[in-house]
């Protein structure tokens, strides 16, 4: 496979430029085991932007000589830098941009409005493109939208994508577009993201919308340990999550919860502020700090329930009381 792209530029194939896809051309010819059959199979991949409303920058008006290619095709490239920004929090915590199907009908549109209007253009299909729509390359040349989505951040796949039904008026004779639905030409579709690219969904370009999923209505959590052994990030909101779920040592959550009434082993250390929602008795001469909870030696005393990092005697923590991390303790007053 070939694959040349002109970024922003003028794509241009020079009279007499060759291109060669074969592969297999050192092997004596026939068609027996480690032979040369001589069969067309390489791929040839041109990308060009869109001018306009029906042309493509490219000159490929000259003789063009691809050998071994079964494919040739023109991406009439338009990028997109407008996907819409997310709005729910994102379990990175940054800003992100959505590409759900709703977005993605809103390009096809544009695109099959292209493509029209770029079939009718005569200075296209038989002049700037004459060296490769021609009776040599018929069966091989496509002409094609292309659609670019770029994100300067993260971008998010937004549940599940059907390209199935996106299919375009032809230049090639093999594929024309008709009523059954799938026919005609495809598309293309590069999606690029400077951060992150999270897919929450299924991508199908297929002849059919993709089979029903348990998950169609839903993320669905299972009980117990997920099948997949992996984490699961859930796009959205209001996940509720049942009495009695854990989370594996180790694991770091980006919200807040509620804790049940639990035993933390010993020099188990919060990593945010906490409020009491009980009332809480520590050890005598335990000082709670940023680093979490140590022995000191100098004695203190400690008569009532007293907000204190830092006791003689035992130090009870009332229901509701925050304690600020690093925080020094004070003696009880009589």
């Amino acid at each position: 496979m070939v694959e040349l792209n002109s970024g922003d530029g003028q794509l241009t194939l020079a009279d007499g430029a060759r291109i060669d896809v074969r592969h297999g051309t050192a092997a004596v010819l026939g068609r027996g085991p480690g032979q040369y059959d001589g069969l067309a199979r390489g791929t040839l991949e041109l990308n060009a932007p869109r001018l306009n409303a029906n042309d493509v920058a490219i000159d490929a008006r000259g003789r063009v000589d691809i050998l071994g290619a079964r494919t040739i095709a023109l991406n009439a490239v338009a990028r997109y830098t407008d996907a819409p920004p997310g709005v729910e929090p994102s379990a990175s915590g940054r800003p992100y941009q959505v590409i759900d199907q709703d977005y993605l009908n809103k390009k096809h549109a544009l695109s099959e409005t292209f493509i029209n209007n770029a079939l009718n253009n005569l200075g296209l299909t038989q002049g700037k493109l004459a060296g490769l729509n021609n009776s040599r390359y018929a069966d091989a040349f496509h002409l094609r939208p292309g659609v670019e989505i770029v994100a300067e951040g993260d971008l998010v796949v937004s549940g599940d994508l059907d390209l199935s039904g996106m299919r375009y008026a032809s230049l090639n004779r093999n594929t024309p577009k008709t009523l059954v639905y799938g026919s005609g030409e495809v598309g293309s579709l590069v999606v690029r993201a400077g951060g992150n690219l999270d897919v929450y969904g299924s991508i199908n370009d297929g002849f059919a919308p993709p089979p029903p999923t348990p998950d169609d209505n839903g993320w669905v959590l299972t009980p117990g340990l997920q099948g997949f052994g992996s984490d699961v990030i859930v796009p959205g909101p209001g996940v509720v999550l049942a009495e009695g779920s854990a989370f594996p040592t180790g694991k770091t959550l980006n919200y807040s919860l509620p804790i049940q009434a639990t035993t933390l082993a010993q020099g188990t250390v919060l990593p945010t502020q906490g409020i009491l929602d009980a009332p809480l008795t520590l050890p005598a001469n335990t000082v709670l700090s940023a680093g979490g909870a140590r022995q000191r030696r100098q004695p203190a005393v400690c008569r009532r329930h007293v907000v204190a990092t830092t006791c003689g005697a035992r130090c009870r923590y009332t229901t509701g009381r925050r304690h600020r991390i690093g925080g020094r303790c004070r003696p009880a007053r009589r």
